[in-house]
C-alpha cells in the first residue's frame, strides 16, 4: 500500500478497494463493534457490565442474532466512509510525495488527516443510524427507537428530528476519524516500512498480517477516548427539560471524567482493540489481494 514508485491507481478504484475491504472487515467485527458502543453508553448510575456480561446480556434480551443489531447500517458506513477515506488518503499521499522510496511519517499524517475527515463527513448519516441502533436496547421499552435498518432510520431521523440531527456528534466524528485513518492507514503503512527495514518480513501475507495488528492496536490507543465521546453524544435523548445532557464534546468530555473519571474514556477498550485487529486484519488483507483485480 505504500509504495510510492508502483502506479498509481485511478480514484474510484481505491474508493472501491477501501469500500469492499471495509464490508468485509465490518461483517467480521460487527458483534464486536456492537459491545464496544454498549459498554461505552454505560453510565455511573448502570451495573456495571464487563464484556462477558454484556454478551450475555444482549443474547439473553434480544437473541443471539441482537449481537448483529445494526448490520445494515454498518456496511452502509464501511462503504462510504472507508471507501472515502481510502480514496481520499492515497491520493493526498501520491499527491504529496511522488519520488520513489519510503513515504515520509507527516505525508501519512496530513494524509490521514485529511481522508479520514473527508470520510467522516460523507458517512456521517450512516454513523449516527448505527450507534443508535446498536444502543437502542439499553434505553427503557417506552424510549427505544425500535429502527427497522439503515433506510428507516434515516428517513425517521429526517422525518422526526430533522435533516439537520443527521449531522449531530459530526465533530467527535470527524476528530475521531483523523485519528483512527491516520493511526489504521498511516500506521499500517509505517509498520509495513519498518518491518522490512527490520530484515523480519519480505513482501506478503505474513506482512501484511503484522503490519495491520500493530496498527489496530495503535489505532484503538489513540481513537478510544472520542470515541466514547462521540457515541454518547449521538446517543443523548433531551431532558425532561427539553436539553440535550452535551452540548458539545468538550463539555461531554468534562462531564465524563468529572462523574466517572478518567478510565471511564477507555471503557469498551478490550472490545475496541478486539474488534479493531480483526477488522483492520481483514481490512487490509483484503484491500491488499484486491490490488491484484482492481
Amino acid at each position: 500500500m505504500s509504495d510510492s514508485s508502483a502506479a498509481k491507481p485511478a480514484a474510484w478504484k481505491s474508493f472501491a478497494r477501501g469500500s469492499l475491504a471495509a464490508m468485509a472487515g465490518a461483517a467480521v467485527s460487527h458483534p464486536l463493534d456492537l459491545l464496544k458502543v454498549r459498554l461505552q453508553v454505560q453510565s455511573a448510575g448502570d451495573a456495571p457490565l464487563g464484556m462477558l456480561g454484556m454478551t450475555k446480556h444482549i443474547i439473553a434480551a434480544d437473541g443471539p442474532m441482537g449481537m448483529y443489531t445494526g448490520m445494515s447500517a454498518t456496511l452502509l458506513r464501511q462503504f462510504f466512509y472507508t471507501g472515502t477515506r481510502f480514496g481520499v488518503y492515497e491520493g493526498v499521499r501520491d499527491k504529496l510525495h511522488t519520488e520513489p522510496g519510503n513515504v515520509p511519517v507527516w505525508v501519512k499524517a496530513v494524509a490521514g488527516v485529511v481522508g479520514g475527515g473527508c470520510g467522516a463527513v460523507v458517512g456521517q448519516p450512516a454513523e449516527l443510524s448505527l450507534v443508535r441502533m446498536q444502543a437502542d436496547s439499553k434505553l427503557p421499552a417506552a424510549e427505544r427507537r425500535n429502527y427497522k435498518n439503515v433506510i428507516d432510520a434515516l428517513r425517521r431521523i429526517v422525518g422526526e428530528e430533522g435533516p439537520t440531527t443527521l449531522y449531530r456528534g459530526c465533530v467527535p466524528t470527524v476528530t475521531r476519524a483523523c485519528i483512527v485513518t491516520t493511526c489504521q492507514l498511516g500506521a499500517y503503512d509505517q509498520c509495513k516500512e519498518l518491518l522490512m527495514g527490520l530484515g523480519l518480513f519480505k513482501e506478503g501475507s505474513a506482512l501484511h498480517f503484522s503490519a495491520s495488528l500493530l496498527a489496530g492496536f495503535i489505532a484503538s490507543v489513540a481513537s478510544n477516548p472520542i470515541d466514547v465521546i462521540k457515541t454518547r453524544i449521538m446517543n443523548q435523548k433531551p431532558g425532561p427539560d427539553g436539553q440535550l445532557p452535551y452540548s458539545g464534546q468538550v463539555q461531554c468530555f468534562s462531564k465524563t471524567v468529572s462523574g466517572e473519571g478518567f478510565t471511564a474514556l477507555y471503557k469498551g477498550f478490550v472490545p475496541t482493540f478486539t474488534r479493531q485487529a480483526p477488522y483492520v486484519i481483514t481490512l487490509m488483507l483484503t484491500a491488499e489481494q484486491l490490488k491484484k483485480v482492481l
